[in-house]
């Protein structure tokens, strides 16, 4: 565990997480945000490679809420 351990595939460590919740006016909203959304998550993914993960989740009981979730491997290698 910590900034230094190793990480190989299937091996869990705990990371940084930023979660930002969204209420957008209409479920249209939400799904437009989805569709500009995609392009940058692809971009990240595959030209930030601290990030673990960069995905927009959406809420199952309010179809106006979305949730950007991003993951890094420490908070100094998150790109903020």
């Amino acid at each position: 565990f910590g900034e230094n351990a190793p990480q190989t595939p299937g091996e869990r460590h705990m990371g940084w997480v930023l979660s930002i919740k969204m209420t957008f006016g209409s479920a249209a909203e939400r799904d437009r945000f989805g569709e500009l959304f995609r392009p940058l998550a692809e971009w990240v993914t595959a030209n930030e490679p601290n990030t673990l993960a960069y995905d927009l989740l959406l809420s199952d009981k309010d179809e106006c809420v979305a949730c950007v979730f991003e993951r890094y491997a420490t908070k100094a290698k998150s790109a903020l």
